[in-house]
């Protein structure tokens, strides 16, 4: 049995590829498995375990997964998986939101704004530095600040 899904490739167009059964899978456990998350040679193992024959070393299946991993197909499904499950844009606005606006961790929802600020460029983290004026320049107002872009200012250990 064989899955048909659809997955963006270099060039922004849509195709139907194929993927096999064992293939979903794999993807499914990467993915989605509480236990399996995360960790490709476990679900590997799980899914082909009876497809490999008692001559292959863990270093032979390592190389089976690393394959696996970089098939674009195989790269796509996963990420479709996430996305479906929560792991996007509109997820991550949401989550924020609730934390920006609950009264319980004060200490939170102040990260939650400080970071919006940063997103919607509200805030400058740009370091402020007073240079004095040279005294010989009487007529100058006095000290004003003066602000330097972060990649101009060098931190010497």
């Amino acid at each position: 049995m064989s899955f048909n899904i659809e997955v963006v490739k270099k060039v922004p167009v849509k195709v139907t590829v194929q993927i096999s059964n064992e293939q979903e899978k794999f993807c499914q456990l990467f993915a989605r498995d509480l236990k399996l998350a995360g960790r490709p040679f476990e679900c590997f193992m799980k899914v082909y375990k009876n497809d490999l024959e008692p001559h292959q070393t863990p270093d032979f299946v390592k190389k089976q997964v690393k394959e696996l991993l970089t098939q674009d197909n195989i790269i796509q499904r996963v990420n479709q998986l996430l996305e479906e499950d929560g792991f996007n844009d509109q997820n991550v606005d949401k989550q924020h939101l609730f934390l920006i606006n609950q009264h319980a961790d004060f200490s939170t929802k102040m990260k939650g704004i400080e970071h919006y600020n940063k997103l919607k460029k509200r805030t400058n983290d740009a370091p402020i530095i007073f240079i004095p004026k040279p005294i010989m320049d009487w007529d100058d107002e006095l000290t004003q600040p003066t602000q330097i872009a972060k990649e101009d200012v060098k931190i010497l250990e």
